[in-house]
């Protein structure tokens, strides 16, 4: 009974805590979009821009979102790219975390899941290889061994993509919230 009522003020909490911090981040953090840099026109962005282990430190704001909190961070890069408006993706995560949590980790096969698959549409995005074994292998290994650096990964790639105007982000600017 009071282990229950526990668990539940828990994730209500949890949730509260997810919806002011998404207001907050898309409000300091997204409004914020860079300028296109001509000098950067035509940069590939069919590789991976910025190493796994140093997307973190490279950029002050990517690294603390996505260490600290990498939901919204994540949901604005899938965002950014088109894949998926901001809240909707946000809302995902964040069940898929709540959810890992209830069941003691056993959900995180199917959160790992859905990050490999979004990660992919990410790769497709920008004409990296995706939907191969060895790149979902490969995605899952990331973020099992470092998920905060895998989505600053993804942030950086973005984010550089948006200075150079590359055509797998710009016309996504407009996405509906």
């Amino acid at each position: 009974g009071q282990t229950l009522l526990l668990v539940g003020f828990s994730l209500v909490v949890q949730v509260m805590l997810i919806f002011v911090l998404g207001q907050t981040y898309q409000e300091t953090a997204m409004d914020v979009l860079p300028e296109v840099n001509p000098a950067k026109r035509g940069n590939d962005f069919s590789v991976w821009r910025m190493p796994l282990l140093r997307g973190l430190c490279a950029d002050w704001g990517i690294g603390c979102w996505s260490c600290l909190f990498p939901c919204p961070r994540w949901a604005d890069t899938l965002q950014k790219v088109g894949i998926m408006s901001y809240w909707p993706a946000l809302g995902l995560v964040s069940i898929c975390v709540l959810l890992t949590e209830v069941t003691f980790g056993v959900f995180w096969v199917f959160t790992l899941a859905l990050l490999v698959y979004f990660r992919q549409r990410l790769r497709a995005a920008f004409g990296m290889p995706s939907a191969t074994l060895a790149t979902s292998f490969e995605d899952a290994l990331c973020f099992c061994c470092c998920l905060p650096c895998t989505m600053a990964q993804d942030a950086h790639q973005v984010e550089q993509a948006c200075t150079a105007g590359d055509a797998a982000v710009v016309p996504h600017w407009a996405v509906a919230i």
